[in-house]
């Protein structure tokens, strides 16, 4: 009698069972990891710009020289969220340049991870002050964790 070898169906099937089983409990762990990721790498950007902001005034003495206008901040170019990139999750903005005030807005875009909230919003302004969400969280308060 020859022995024969190979898989059985059976034998196919729970492998199969158990790598389907994986994949569902996988996948959306790493969605959500993604989202915290970028959600957490869109504030640390924007604490990023506005040290940026800052460092500028402690050389000039102001905010609205003519070198960030046009949102041409020394330095924003080694932020890695700046909408310049067709897969970047936000675009940065300052605004209103004033002697003495800003604003720096990180919006999230629709081709980044965080599509499904774009147009969503994290402000910073001179003062420290931090507002904005992701899909209703304020996540300054709560966290990337929050978001699902």
């Amino acid at each position: 009698m020859t022995k024969v070898k190979g898989f059985s169906l059976i034998e196919l099937m729970v492998v199969l069972a158990v790598v389907a089983i994986l994949a569902a409990i996988a996948y959306p762990m790493y969605k959500s990891y993604t989202l915290r990721a970028a959600c957490d790498s869109g504030k640390a950007g924007l604490l990023q710009a506005d040290a940026l902001m800052n460092q500028f005034y402690m050389q000039y003495g102001v905010y609205n020289n003519k070198a960030i206008k046009d949102n041409k901040l020394p330095g924003m170019e080694f932020i890695p969220i700046d909408g310049s990139s067709s897969k970047a999750d936000f675009t940065i903005a300052i605004s209103p340049l004033e002697a003495k005030k800003y604003t720096i807005t990180a919006t999230a875009t629709s081709y980044g991870r965080l599509g499904r909230f774009s147009g969503s919003t994290l402000t910073i302004n001179q003062s420290g002050e931090r507002g904005g969400s992701i899909g209703g969280i304020n996540v300054w308060t709560n966290g990337c964790s929050a978001l699902r």
